[in-house]
């Protein structure tokens, strides 16, 4: 199992760890409740050297990126960056791409553990083009300040401004190395990722952690990170986003240009906007109690006349999550589309009726 250089810095037997594709990283570092609460009302810090992290060179970058993905990339300069999708050719997700636009290359961030299946899958379509990709995911390491206190926190550490709109990227020069800092509104709030060389990983942990106010800074683990995620109904790889799912059924609109030239799976993607034959969405829902949800979950009708192996099958639930003070159970899941304007009637195999949250469904 790899071991990021936080945990190596700050390995605590009080700290709760998991696995998270082959990353031992932080779970629980102080309690769910507290750590929840800096992540909505000032800053938390997460370990975030589980992404996978590639390092991309040569002048035909942006062009084979632009006819692999579906978003415009080609007005990408300096100090910009995007997010967009890479799609099979019948329209399926391959995974989410973070891209920042750095003087001299592009950064992009992959989801944990899908960093080979990126880099094959883009290896398949390049053929001639002066492009190099490098995979620096264990020679980096990657931190997320996360809250609403984040940027003023970040700006007197770096000593600059960083007045940058979502997926604008500055590098500055911190104990003779180039550190990254992106924003990256993670949790639908002002976030921001930054990236810097393993070597002085020790000195930006103390520089940022044990140098700052522990009423205003919080070190936080992937438990308090994922109740977050939810409740703002972010698709995660491996549960909501995967193989299975396009990007139109997992409300990727904003990663989608409608305007730019070919892609792979643009066809199948188009026309199933243009006729409107997604047959199921990504929606996000509540239940009023704490409930025991696990992904893969059934989602059915509540009709009375039928038993429970004979409800009608609505949708799956892929991720869910017990709210910090209080019964509520927020979750998220598929929902066939021919059951979205109908969410009132719809239940657990339990019996326990959900609450179905379908604005974020865009496609409509």
């Amino acid at each position: 199992m790899n071991v990021s250089p936080f945990v190596k810095n700050y390995i605590d037997s009080s700290f709760e760890y998991i696995d998270y594709s082959g990353w031992k990283i932080p779970y629980i570092v102080s309690s769910v409740e507290e750590e929840y609460k800096f992540l909505n009302q000032a800053t938390a810090i997460i370990d975030r050297t589980h992404l996978g992290v590639i390092k991309v060179f040569g002048k035909d970058s942006i062009d084979l990126l632009e006819r692999l993905s579906t978003n415009k990339l080609s007005d990408l300069e300096n100090g910009s960056g995007i997010a967009t999708i890479l799609t099979s050719p019948n329209g399926k997700i391959v995974d989410l791409l973070r891209i920042s636009h750095l003087k001299d290359s592009l950064l992009i961030t992959v989801s944990s553990g899908n960093t080979n299946s990126v880099l094959e899958w883009i290896d398949k379509y390049t053929f001639d083009e002066d492009v190099h990709f490098i995979d620096i995911s264990e020679k980096f390491s990657v931190i997320g300040v996360i809250g609403p206190n984040s940027n003023n926190f970040l700006e007197e550490w770096a000593e600059c401004d960083l007045k940058l709109e979502n997926f604008e990227n500055i590098c500055i020069s911190k104990y003779d190395h180039d550190v990254v800092i992106a924003r990256m509104d993670l949790l639908g709030s002002i976030s921001f990722e930054v990236f810097f060389p393993n070597e002085i990983a020790s000195i930006i942990y103390d520089s940022l952690i044990l140098s700052s106010d522990p009423t205003w800074v919080k070190v936080i683990g992937e438990k308090s990170f994922e109740i977050a995620r939810i409740q703002s109904n972010i698709p995660k790889w491996g549960n909501e986003i995967t193989n299975d799912y396009n990007p139109l059924e997992a409300n990727l609109l904003e990663m989608i240009s409608w305007t730019k030239g070919c892609y792979i799976g643009q066809e199948v993607v188009a026309r199933l906007h243009n006729y409107q034959k997604v047959k199921r969405y990504l929606v996000s829902f509540s239940v009023p109690t704490s409930e025991n949800i696990l992904p893969g979950d059934k989602i059915v009708l509540n009709d009375q006349n039928r038993n429970i192996s004979n409800k009608l099958h609505a949708g799956t639930i892929t991720s869910a999550v017990s709210i910090p003070g209080t019964e509520k159970t927020f979750g998220m899941g598929y929902i066939r589309t021919n059951f979205i304007n109908n969410s009132d009637d719809l239940c657990l195999l339990s019996g326990v009726n959900i609450e179905v949250d379908n604005s974020s469904v865009m496609d409509l």
